[in-house]
């Protein structure tokens, strides 16, 4: 199939090319995930509001080949936010820009060229991920201070990189009146005014090439919840690569992982457990306690992903749990530790998306 891509992408260029398309679209692809991590989303209304001559075009990952293939073939520039099937499989020309949007902000688990799969053949692990990631005019990323890591994550030149920061961001400086947002969403949930409430956004597994999350954290994580407080409610988020509709949860577990606004999940809880997830470095923003449950750490790196940050360096020893007993004392005295924001999300400021407009639009 990658051969037939390329074949219909390099007679639409040249079929372009007679026709004398114009050469100012700009294409979002949006992946099946996109709308769950939303940079694409707020950096297209940006552009959307701002161009007056660009011609800007929303596509679908996965959705009608044909069309897809012909406008990337027209496209001046194209934003995607991860790895995209269709590009690559081509040999982008070269009046294309490729700019990565990455979902993630910070650095935590790898990913790249620092996640190569060990099980397999190195060599074909090798040709995979440089067909995925090898094509980059720019990466936007969170933090200048991150360029050493990314360069070689994604094995491009450091002046590729740019720390402009990540376009979702730019709501939580926006934000205003978080007491009657905080109420209003509590009572959508239909939550007691004394309820303590407990965001868990585990990061997925690889078993098999299929992603999976262990349910027997959550039930670890609610125990221990319950044994802290009174009256409390887990939100539980799924990552979006592996949600489950129609999951029975039990009592006490309020599934939220198609809730649209994480930002709102952001403010309405008084804490976030996770493991090895990046959702870290947003909801620091906040200032609230983060505790990382870590019952898997050795298996996890050894046959998942290594990690660029131990825990501990992350949030500070007394907020990593690896059993129930110490999960137990994390809840018992969260607290906000760390500066995860100031070192990891410094591109940051409010303004992120006018910064990306103005870079690939004025220059």
């Amino acid at each position: 199939m990658g051969i037939i891509y390329k074949f219909i992408y390099k007679a639409f260029v040249f079929l372009n090319c007679n026709l004398r398309q114009v050469d100012n679209k700009i294409t979002f692809i949006f992946n099946k995930t996109s709308k769950e991590y939303l940079n694409l989303d707020f950096l297209y209304e940006y552009f959307y509001s701002k161009s007056n001559n660009a011609i800007l075009v929303k596509i679908q990952s996965n959705r009608n080949c044909l069309n897809k293939i012909w406008w990337i073939s027209q496209s001046k520039i194209i934003f995607v936010d991860q790895a995209d099937r269709i590009i690559s499989r081509l040999t982008l020309d070269k009046k294309t820009k490729l700019i990565q949007v990455w979902h993630a902000g910070g650095a935590y688990k790898a990913f790249g060229f620092d996640a190569m799969r060990h099980y397999e053949d190195q060599a074909k692990e090798l040709s995979r991920i440089s067909r995925i990631h090898g094509q980059y005019s720019n990466v936007i990323i969170s933090d200048a201070k991150l360029i050493d890591i990314m360069t070689k994550a994604y094995n491009i030149q450091s002046d590729k990189l740019l720390p402009l920061g990540l376009p979702r961001t730019d709501m939580f400086f926006k934000l205003k009146n978080k007491k009657q947002i905080k109420n209003e969403i509590k009572n959508s949930f239909k939550l007691k005014e004394k309820t303590k409430i407990i965001l868990y956004c585990p990061t997925f597994r690889t078993s098999n090439n299929k992603r999976n999350i262990n349910l027997n954290y959550l039930n670890i994580v609610q125990n221990s919840t319950k044994k802290v407080f009174q009256n409390s409610v887990i939100l539980y988020r799924d990552h979006p690569s592996v949600i489950r509709d129609g999951y029975a949860y039990g009592d006490g577990i309020i599934d939220v992982s198609r809730y649209t606004n994480i930002t709102d999940l952001f403010i309405i809880s008084d804490f976030l457990i996770t493991d090895y997830s990046s959702i870290i470095f947003d909801y620091s923003f906040f200032k609230k306690p983060i505790i990382l449950f870590t019952p898997d750490i050795d298996t996890y790196v050894i046959e998942n992903r290594k990690l660029y940050f131990q825990p501990e360096e992350l949030v500070g020893k007394n907020m990593v749990a690896k059993d129930f007993n110490t999960l137990t004392q994390c809840i018992l005295n969260a607290e906000y530790t760390g500066k995860l924001w100031d070192n990891f999300m410094g591109g940051c400021d409010g303004q992120v998306c006018e910064k990306i407009y103005d870079y690939f639009c004025k220059n």
